[in-house]
């Protein structure tokens, strides 16, 4: 693992001084280094995630989540609105 000089006690004090409990302060930290310390070549590249999907593929992609959420919106709605009148209709019987 390659040496970032990052600091942890430096960071933990910064973030308790900025009013982070201390036990957070220090995982905060910690978890820092380790993101700084982060072995670079496990990383993806843009060539890597090119190899994956084109922006083309991400439209698509993005089009079928828009319709899924509208398509989850309106059964939402609807279960809310049988919902209400299910406890109307029972309010009054």
């Amino acid at each position: 693992m390659p040496s970032t000089g990052f600091d942890t006690l430096t960071a933990a004090r910064e973030l308790e001084t900025a009013g982070v409990e201390r036990p957070q302060a220090e995982a905060i930290a910690a978890q820092l280094r380790a993101a700084a310390s982060a072995d670079r070549d496990e990383l993806a590249t843009k060539a890597d995630l090119a190899v994956f999907a084109t922006k083309g593929d991400l439209t698509v992609l993005e089009v079928r989540m828009v319709k899924w959420a509208i398509g989850l919106a309106f059964a939402g709605s609807a279960v809310v609105l049988v919902g209400v009148r299910l406890m109307l209709g029972s309010g009054s019987g």
